[in-house]
């Protein structure tokens, strides 16, 4: 039993279950074992395995606050299987919605008489769409940094959650949308920042020139609801933006493509300074993970796997932790950052990034805190699957992993070989350096919403 408590500490959680299977063998009532090795099975995603063992384990002893707090884990983990089915059967649907609603050209329509294709785009009004409250960190971020680039006088924000004296900028009008009082934008280009607070009933009389819609994590049922919506049933065409090629790509083709529009680059503070190699690890050498994506609370996956990277680095750094200060809060060796504290003072605490596999790409944040730290010249270990591969060339300004074990490696190989993180970081910030620059990102967003207009 303490050889498997031993491993399972440090992220080894195979060599842990064959481990309690071995002392279950000899003693097959071990609490302990049962219940641990449940815990396992669970983030295996073994579930009716992990029913089982948790179950046999709690009825050997009253009930404690951690097998409870387990069995309501594993309850909520088998409410968001059948959830996901959902969401799959969705996702498939969403190239098809996409040819069928979306891509028509508009027409007329009974409740909007005049087509929107009489109204001409390029003199139009811009209206930017979305939430800017507390509770909606992404979607505000992205609407100011528009509002930004747009150069703010420019347009007006509808705010679709918030109290309008909250102010996205220091010049753009801030109005409350509400369509009871008739307060809603009419005619011009509507620019839809997220996909939350859509209501169609006032949709149908905006007789928009342009309906454009910046695409952020949203769970693909979320996407056919709130876009068959703001396409009003298909009867005007929409367009759809995205933050990389790899999301557009699951809503089929001939969709816009921009970076997400990170702050000044130039503007954040200078390179990490690494120490000279040497035969014998360093102290420690913090490793930076996010805990949730800025829109809703979820049960970690990975906890025993993020384990390792503590015994790896000797330090675990957790921006946001969410339910990951349950999970892994019994270890000293881990720092928690909560969002208040912000996330530049996260990122300049740690030595590298690992951005943690995702179970969906809908689940991906908007690659904020990934693309900030490649620009304080930080090295980023990416995996494959992410939405957000494509930004990063693996062994020159980042590593993309295909699992949590090749990315343990590498915060190894990084830890020993500091010139090689030094390196890698200081690529990366000259990715950074190019996809951020203010005056391109200006240029492009600008051009995608207004055309050639100044």
């Amino acid at each position: 039993m303490e050889r498997a408590l031993r491993q399972q500490r440090a992220g080894r959680s195979e060599d842990a279950a064959r481990t309690y299977g071995q002392v279950l063998a000899r003693a097959a009532q071990t609490f302990d074992a049962l219940h641990m090795l449940g815990v396992i099975e669970l983030s295996r995603g073994n579930l009716e395995q992990a029913e089982r063992l948790i179950a046999t384990a709690a009825a050997l002893r009253p009930a404690s606050r951690a097998i409870e707090r387990n069995r309501e884990i594993l309850k909520n983990a088998k409410l968001a299987r059948e959830s996901a089915h959902l969401e799959e059967l969705c996702e498939r649907a969403l190239p098809l919605f996409s040819d069928l609603v979306l891509a028509p050209e508009p027409s007329p329509s009974p409740r909007n008489p005049v087509s929107p294709t009489v109204m001409n785009a390029a003199t139009a009004a811009v209206h930017l769409i979305g939430r800017v409250g507390l509770g909606s960190a992404d979607d505000a971020w992205l609407l100011g940094r528009i509002t930004t680039l747009m150069k703010e006088s420019e347009v007006v924000v509808w705010a679709t959650d918030a109290d309008p004296a909250l102010p996205v900028s220091n010049s753009a009008p801030l109005r409350r949308l509400d369509p009871a009082l008739g307060a809603y934008p009419r005619d011009g280009i509507h620019v839809f920042v997220g996909l939350n607070g859509v209501d169609n009933e006032w949709l149908a009389r905006s007789r928009a020139a342009r309906v454009i819609v910046f695409c952020l994590g949203a769970s693909p049922s979320l996407y056919l609801d709130q876009l068959r919506a703001i396409a009003c049933d298909g009867w005007r065409r929409i367009e759809l933006v995205f933050p990389s090629a790899a999301m557009a790509a699951h809503f089929g083709r001939g969709h816009a493509v921009l970076p997400p529009p990170l702050e000044r680059v130039s503007e954040l503070s200078a390179m990490p300074v690494y120490g000279q190699w040497t035969m014998e690890e360093p102290a420690a050498w913090p490793v930076g993970v996010v805990g949730q994506n800025g829109r809703d609370v979820a049960e970690p996956h990975d906890a025993i796997p993020l384990r390792a990277f503590v015994a790896r680095a000797d330090r675990l750094d957790v921006y946001d932790p969410g339910r990951l200060r349950d999970a892994l809060g019994d270890d000293r060796r881990v720092h928690f950052h909560p969002r208040r504290d912000g996330l530049l003072s996260f990122l300049t605490s740690v030595r590298c990034l690992l951005y943690r596999l995702p179970e969906r790409w809908w689940l991906e944040s908007s690659g904020r805190e990934l693309f900030g730290a490649m620009a304080l010249g930080l090295p980023v270990l990416c995996p494959r699957s992410s939405i957000y591969a494509e930004y990063i060339r693996s062994g020159i300004d980042g590593l993309l992993y295909d699992t949590y074990a090749q990315a343990q490696q590498y915060v190894t190989d990084l830890r020993t070989a500091p010139s090689w993180a030094a390196e890698i970081g200081a690529a990366a910030r000259a990715t950074a350096s190019r996809l951020f620059d203010e005056a391109a990102l200006e240029r492009s967003y600008r051009e995608l919403i207004v055309g050639s207009r100044r």
